[in-house]
């Protein structure tokens, strides 16, 4: 629950600080809107807190990526989840967000680049190692996050739309390929 609640502060204070930013510069509206939206916000309002004493094992497992002693990603999977393209049991990502400085706006540079990626890979090295699971995991995609899922090989099944949500899967053959693949 510690890493959960630093998370939740200091990412707060980090998106806290790009808006007093955007109120110091002294822009037109139309600038202040532009550069406004270029901050990735989607996961803003996610509490990692409360998910964290929620959301609990055996059937979910958390994923923390720390780097210079900042959280710098963190991803809770639940498993087993059954595939629906394929026959077997994969994991389902509940929730995956990157720092907000490690994404990239009108007034910042990406700290670390692909640290989702790297975070995704290492949850899915332990559901195949340790959960026993077959390659592959699903997820509901906010909408600025699509097009990446899409690059990774990730399939949209219509069937499993939730809130406007679009559900996409991995099948084992790209799952393998994207987990020794540098992208």
């Amino acid at each position: 629950m510690y890493l959960a609640n630093e998370a939740d502060l200091s990412w707060a204070v980090f998106y806290s600080g790009l808006f007093n930013k955007i109120i110091s510069m002294n822009k037109s509206l139309e600038e202040t809107k532009e550069i406004a939206n270029s901050i990735i916000m989607q996961d803003s309002h996610w509490n990692w807190l409360k998910k964290s004493a929620a959301l609990c094992p055996p059937e979910y497992e958390w994923f923390y990526l720390v780097a210079d002693d900042k959280i710098q990603a963190i991803c809770l999977i639940y498993h087993p989840k059954g595939a629906l393209i394929e026959a077997g049991n994969i994991f389902y990502i509940e929730y995956v967000a990157v720092a907000p400085w490690n994404r990239s706006s009108k007034l910042n540079d990406k700290i670390y680049e692909k640290i989702g990626t790297k975070l995704i890979r290492a949850a899915s090295e332990y559901a195949c190692q340790s959960l026993k699971l077959k390659p592959g995991f699903s997820l509901h995609s906010l909408p600025q996050s699509e097009s990446y899922y899409l690059h990774l090989g990730m399939v949209e099944v219509p069937v499993q739309k939730k809130d406007n949500l679009k559900y996409y899967e991995m099948n084992e053959e790209t799952n393998n390929k994207w987990r020794i693949s540098n992208d």
